[in-house]
């Protein structure tokens, strides 16, 4: 291994770690990548069995050929993570993997690599299925365990029977007895020598109970694992090979032999201080000191025991035996002595792994073997999430597969909607608030189609507020904005009139469905009264947007987008009709007012009706799903109720803040690539379509501590649920006031509020809301 400077020893960050269900502890020691000052891209490596090495030790591992450079240089922040009690059980010591990597996450919105020394590997291992179990979000890309028995370590049983039998003549010996008998040491070797006898630990069993009711492995990560052992199945020696044999003045003498295969063979005799001790006879094991693994010095160590007692040299015929099988590192279902598959087969947990050209000592790999690690990290992020967006379950409960899918693949090419779907916060933001690199609208689309899209209904009308761009953009929103915020001032105050009138005739029963008898007429009569619409025309409004929302799902029949077409060529009619010949209404309200803007020159006809087509499509319907998700999560939280109740203003934007960020009611929003750029490891071209999907950037732990709890009192980066930069949501104020107004009077008008019934929810992935809400009072 290289050597280590002082310079070498010196990291840029100490953090001390503690479990957080156990007593032992560790220390993080952080190498920053090349040229920064934070940690940004880490790359983890927990120490292995017993814990407590030298960093020195640690860092020569990592060094060999160059390894911790050439990370370090490719931009990842390399953190050794010392186990300070590592010979403790290894369920205990994964609670200060699981802190470590708490840290971390506290650090950087990056996705993690989390690696293994020998005995670290299972720690991690543990550690990171654990956390998926309690539905706790890791936060790991890929997991890598170097050296690790998986399928069991091989401490020499000669080793054990010499150090237990002469422990009593000497402290190194006992030491050395004592620490192969640790809780860590009895779960990693297959064979456990107690009372004379080879056996497997009860500690070992249950350790393999609790990986197998965890599942086995962490799900989530990519799985790769690296082996110090050769991969061509040869043995390195014959069995039963007589390893040391000594003898000196005081009475002391000790036979080692390797094991043997098959009939009873002798493993261990001799005498300490004359007495003789109780002979060691094995039966049926393969003679595993013998298997292609990485290697162990045991033996060697027996034999600096016997040179500590007799003062002289003592030779050793095996100073190197296997203790790491290959195919125990790589958890293959295969003899030891079998040629290792090129790739892993159907059912091996991992998704790649390495072996050596010969076997090397424990921890050690070969110049080819850092090369195929560096290639690794560098190949691009691959879809191992299963993701139909229309599937039942997803849409019941988006956010799990989302969690999954920015850890895995956070911008991923969707081929129904031909257009990569962006998961990740820092790059939902990044896009949103970067309007000349990102457009709204197509500039490959015509400005007037001659055959538009039968589907698109904004291909038949002028660029209106909601599709369109800088210069455009700018001078639409300027004009739209002052009138628009004026027409929605009373919002709060009509909100209110509307609900106590939906709620004024409830039935008997104690029963209704909520959507259609409250959540949704609430905010459509509200915003149609604001615009100026005749009450009248109300419901025929409501069913046309209905339609044309149902359009927008692409699962939906062709009779269905049809129809939703030909209510949006309806909508664009009444609206051109409503700005030629304006319905009676107060002067206040939102189309008066922009006809007297349209005739001082500040806006077209055409512009105006597309405006007003977006704001009927859109204006409501986000109130909508908003009272419906919103209900839910306060029926499920007492205390957030209280606040929309009781509180103050403060705590009432806090609330409808964290509403929004739990379910997004628009869950995502399209891009088109302005100019070719690259996107979360991906490189995207001019014209690509993108999906920024809202609902996951709001759940992103970048963008919230724990981001699937509701909590009133965050702090940091706002929620993106109404966008973001020049083009956020022009109607956020809107459903800012009417949905406290709806949700607080439906809590005070109705006792005992729940929901009784299966809601349904939408079919579009592109919306976050509920078609039917049965709900019971009283």
């Amino acid at each position: 291994m290289n050597r280590i400077t002082p310079q070498d020893l010196q990291p840029d960050e100490i953090w001390p770690l503690r479990s957080g269900d156990s007593a032992c502890t560790g220390s993080a020691h952080v190498y920053w990548a090349s040229g920064q000052t934070q940690v940004r891209r880490p790359l983890v490596f927990v120490e292995g069995f017993p814990g407590g090495h030298t960093l020195a030790y640690l860092l020569a591992v990592l060094q060999q050929h160059g390894l911790m450079r050439s990370l370090r240089e490719r931009g990842y922040d390399v953190v050794i993570q010392g186990l300070d009690q590592g010979a403790a059980p290894i369920q205990h010591n994964a609670g200060v993997v699981e802190a470590c990597i708490e840290a971390l996450k506290a650090r950087t919105s990056q996705p993690l690599v989390v690696a293994g020394m020998s005995l670290g590997g299972l720690v991690v291992r543990y550690a990171l299925a654990r956390m998926e179990r309690a539905g706790r979000d890791h936060a790991t890309r890929a997991m890598l365990t170097l050296d690790t028995p998986h399928r069991g370590a091989y401490t020499s049983l000669a080793a054990q029977w010499f150090a237990q039998n002469f422990a009593p003549a000497g402290a190194p010996i006992a030491e050395l007895a004592a620490l192969l008998d640790t809780p860590a040491n009895q779960q990693l070797v297959m064979l456990w020598l107690h009372d004379n006898r080879a056996l497997r630990s009860p500690l070992r069993s249950a350790l393999l109970r609790e990986f197998e009711d965890l599942g086995g492995y962490p799900q989530q990560p990519r799985r790769w694992a690296i082996a110090s052992g050769r991969g061509d199945g040869a043995r390195s020696f014959p069995a039963q090979r007589l390893a040391l044999d000594w003898q000196d003045r005081a009475g002391n003498a000790a036979r080692l032999w390797t094991l043997g295969e098959g009939a009873p063979a002798r493993v261990a005799e001799g005498q300490c201080e004359g007495q003789t001790l109780p002979e060691l006879d094995v039966h049926g094991e393969l003679s595993w000191e013998a298997m292609p693994g990485g290697q162990g010095r045991y033996l060697e160590s027996a034999a600096q025991c016997a040179q500590w007692l007799g003062g002289a040299p003592v030779p050793v015929a095996v100073p190197l035996s296997c203790s790491v099988p290959t195919v125990s590192a790589l958890d293959l279902d295969l003899h030891p002595l079998a040629p290792v598959p090129a790739t892993p087969p159907h059912g091996n947990p991992f998704h790649a792994y390495c072996v050596q050209s010969r076997n090397h000592p424990h921890l050690y790999f070969e110049p080819a073997t850092c090369d195929w690690l560096l290639a690794r990290l560098q190949e691009p992020a691959t879809a191992t999430v299963a993701f139909d967006p229309h599937d039942p379950d997803f849409l019941r409960d988006p956010y799990p597969t989302y969690a999954a899918l920015r850890r895995d693949t956070p911008v991923r090419w969707v081929e129904p909607y031909q257009a990569w779907w962006v998961f990740g916060e820092p790059e939902v933001r990044a896009v949103l608030e970067d309007a000349a690199g990102f457009l709204k609208a197509d500039p490959a689309r015509p400005a007037a189609p001659v055959r538009p899209a039968v589907f698109e209904i904004d291909d038949y009308l002028a660029p209106g507020l909601f599709a369109a761009d800088p210069p455009w953009h700018t001078q639409l929103r300027a004009a739209l904005q002052p009138d628009f915020d004026a027409a929605i001032a009373p919002a709060a105050a009509v909100a209110a009139s509307v609900a106590e009138s939906l709620l004024g005739d409830l039935p008997e029963s104690g029963r209704l469905e909520l959507v259609s008898a409250y959540a949704l007429p609430l905010p459509a009569q509200t915003l149609f009264q604001l615009m100026g619409v005749d009450p009248q025309h109300v419901p025929v409004l409501i069913g046309w947007v209905t339609a044309a929302v149902i359009a927008h799902d692409i699962r939906q029949s062709q009779s269905l987008r049809l129809a939703g077409a030909t209510t949006g060529f309806a909508l664009g009619a009444y609206f051109q009709g409503a700005l030629r010949a304006p319905p009676v209404a107060t002067p206040d309200a939102l189309i008066p007012r922009l006809i007297a803007r349209s005739q001082q020159g500040g806006l077209s006809a055409d512009q105006l009706q597309a405006s007003l087509v977006s704001m009927a499509i859109a204006g409501y319907l986000s109130t909508t799903f908003l009272i419906c998700t919103g209900l839910r999560h306060l029926l499920e939280h007492p205390q957030a109720q209280q606040a929309l109740l009781h509180g103050g203003p403060a705590q009432e934007r806090a609330l409808i803040d964290e509403l929004l960020r739990l379910d997004a009611p628009a869950q995502i929003v399209d891009r088109v690539v302005a100019r070719d750029c690259e996107l979360g490891g991906i490189r995207l071209r001019q014209g690509d379509k993108l999906a920024l999907v809202l609902g996951s950037a709001n759940r992103d732990r970048a963008a919230a501590e724990r981001p699937d709890a509701l909590r009133l009192d965050r702090s940091g980066a706002a929620q993106l649920s109404f966008g973001e930069g020049i083009h956020r949501c022009i109607g956020e104020p809107l459903a800012r006031q009417v949905a406290p107004v709806a949700l607080r009077t439906l809590l005070r008008r109705l006792p005992r509020l729940r929901v009784q019934g299966l809601p349904q929810w939408q079919t579009d992935p592109y919306l976050r809301g509920l078609s039917n809400l049965p709900v019971a009072w009283g």
